[in-house]
């Protein structure tokens, strides 16, 4: 079972331009669709539940507000429905929360700091309650993964002069999120996927880019994992490509087998 936003739907830009930026779908490219293969790989099958909807946040999660689902259903009701269907089953269910919580605090060309700390006190105080409640309903058999995020705004560093502070801000404010999200999951005896490592999201040495140009590891990484490098009408654009929805399931199906070294 699948619960999270747009990147735990799988979207990706379509090519074209839209008023604020490039248009984008659902695929079925994201992350859930390559762990899926990967199970499959290791004689494991498995059926999607993807609950997930574009733009969700901790607070929609249990309270509603969301464009995918009408209240009282939220998508906590329809997940605790579906866990409580599926009791005797083996699982896994993913929950890919938190990014949507602090994104309107991360403008172009800012980072409203109170906004950040607002929305991590929010995280801690919903989340716990969120994941309690999934527990409950879920079986004996049903493994959870809590996905902690990179930081796809590193592109700004590419930005101007003003660009590498910026840059270190989002990077602040990300960090600060996994913190409190991989604070949370622990609580909840909950595994979390090593997204931080895999994504190189504290490696700042030094590294030649395809076209010449010497940017931090992380910078790098963000370029070669999101579409936030990209010309219009493919960038910028902060959802995964293919191959950072890629990293995110090995991420996941590592976590899984008991941690990435």
């Amino acid at each position: 079972m699948v619960i999270g936003a747009s990147s735990a739907k799988g979207f990706e830009p379509t090519g074209t331009e839209g008023v604020r930026g490039p248009d984008e779908s659902s695929t079925e490219n994201g992350y859930v669709n390559d762990l899926a293969d990967i199970e499959s790989d290791h004689d494991v099958a498995l059926d999607i539940h993807n609950l997930a909807c574009p733009g969700e946040t901790i607070e929609y999660m249990s309270s509603g507000g969301d464009n995918c689902y009408s209240t009282p259903t939220t998508m906590l009701a329809k997940a605790q429905s579906s866990l409580k269907s599926l009791h005797n089953e083996d699982g896994i269910v993913t929950i890919d929360l938190g990014f949507n919580d602090i994104r309107p605090c991360l403008h172009e060309f800012s980072v409203g700091r109170k906004c950040v700390a607002d929305a991590i006190t929010t995280v801690k105080k919903v989340l716990p309650t969120v994941l309690s409640k999934l527990k409950a309903a879920s079986g004996p058999r049903v493994e959870f993964v809590g996905i902690p995020y990179g930081d796809p705004f590193l592109s700004h560093y590419l930005v101007g002069a003003t660009g590498p502070r910026l840059a270190r801000f989002t990077l602040m404010a990300i960090e600060s999120l996994d913190r409190a999200l991989v604070q949370v999951y622990s609580n909840a005896h909950i595994d979390v996927a090593n997204i931080v490592g895999k994504f190189k999201l504290r490696d700042t040495a030094l590294v030649r880019r395809s076209n010449g140009e010497r940017v931090p590891k992380n910078v790098a990484m963000a370029c070669v994992t999101t579409w936030m490098c990209r010309e219009p009408p493919w960038g910028p654009d902060d959802h995964p490509n293919n191959r950072g929805y890629r990293m995110i399931a090995q991420s996941v199906f590592a976590s899984l087998r008991g941690g990435e070294k």
